[in-house]
């Protein structure tokens, strides 16, 4: 939890993986909390596309390529339904 610390082996992988997807999403994130804060934006300098979904304005929203506002619950369907 907010206390607790991530297990380092995670983090490393989270990391890794932001640095090399084509695409992020971050869904239902304040973007406040560190080290997860950092890896949308980890993605966005190395080229991914990121989409925010959240109902409300974060510190990622200037810089996410598309911004869904929404909870995620309605916007998942929603984006899975237009993909089909």
């Amino acid at each position: 939890w907010f206390t607790e610390a991530l297990p380092i082996a995670a983090i490393d992988r989270a990391q890794q993986a932001a640095r090399e997807c084509d695409v992020f999403f971050s869904i239902g994130t304040s973007t406040q909390v560190f080290p997860a804060a950092d890896l949308p934006f980890e993605a966005k300098v190395r080229g991914a596309v990121v989409v925010e979904i959240n109902p409300d304005d974060t510190p990622l929203t200037q810089h996410a390529d598309y911004v869904l506002r929404a909870p995620s619950g309605i916007a998942l369907p929603a984006l899975l339904q237009a993909l089909g």
